[in-house]
């Protein structure tokens, strides 16, 4: 019995022929594969992300996907909804615009008080989390959203965030956006620190015409600069 199959590797399709014949258009293995995948029903998929304020605080919010969305097309949602977020109650304006910090990926788990009646939660609630993870693949999308464009299950392959999951235990994780140090500004803090220090240092001891003096200064002035990023870091973590 022939089979149905060229060895091209061309597949038959209703309406179409086999490629080779006299009698219509063909399709081969690649392009069925894009006409199935095409006819994907669209879903919409709720997630839940948690979102970190500069002192730390965290606050659960649903954001609105489809399952038929790219890795890059989630990201760049998810970079939307951040701003958007950073301009509501109860975040400030530091917040929006952090010196030193900047966005990053994490997974993590709510606490088993934080988890309850997420469906009917109000628009802001302030929850808690555990088994906080960092994910730099996710991190450097978040800034970049083109690397992830190619990434065409995303949305199927973390459906632990989505809300209605009914999975054992998967009802309670999140995708987390929370802050860690930004590099060029903490560089900048610390010149800054140094010119502060030095220059105060120098001042006093031209002014005095005593070294000794000028370095006693400058040593003062840095003990206490440390001592106040050391509290602005503490209550800010």
């Amino acid at each position: 019995m022939p089979s149905s199959k060229s060895a091209t590797g061309n597949v038959p399709l209703a309406g179409y022929t086999i490629e080779g014949t006299t009698r219509g258009p063909s399709v081969n293995a690649a392009e069925l594969a894009i006409m199935t995948s095409a006819s994907t029903p669209v879903r919409a998929v709720l997630w839940r992300v948690v979102f970190q304020t500069c002192r730390g605080k965290l606050y659960l919010h649903q954001v609105s996907l489809s399952n038929t969305n790219t890795g890059g097309e989630v990201l760049e949602k998810l970079k939307l909804e951040h701003q958007r977020v950073m301009s509501l109650h109860p975040f400030h304006i530091w917040d929006k615009t952090p010196v030193f910090f900047s966005p990053v990926i994490e997974t993590a788990v709510l606490s088993v008080n934080s988890a309850a009646d997420l469906e009917g939660q109000l628009e802001t609630r302030q929850v808690f989390v555990t088994q906080r993870k960092r994910e730099l693949e996710l991190t450097a999308a978040f800034h970049t959203p083109e690397l992830l464009f190619n990434a065409k299950n995303l949305v199927k392959d973390n459906a632990r965030f989505e809300i209605g999951n009914t999975g054992a235990g998967l009802e309670r994780e999140v995708l987390l956006i929370g802050l860690g140090l930004n590099w060029i500004g903490l560089l900048f803090l610390i010149l800054m620190n140094l010119i502060i220090c030095i220059g105060i240092g120098g001042v006093v001891g031209i002014a005095t015409r005593d070294v000794n003096l000028g370095v006693a200064v400058t040593s003062g002035v840095a003990a206490i600069v440390a001592c106040v990023q050391a509290v602005i870091f503490l209550v800010f973590k």
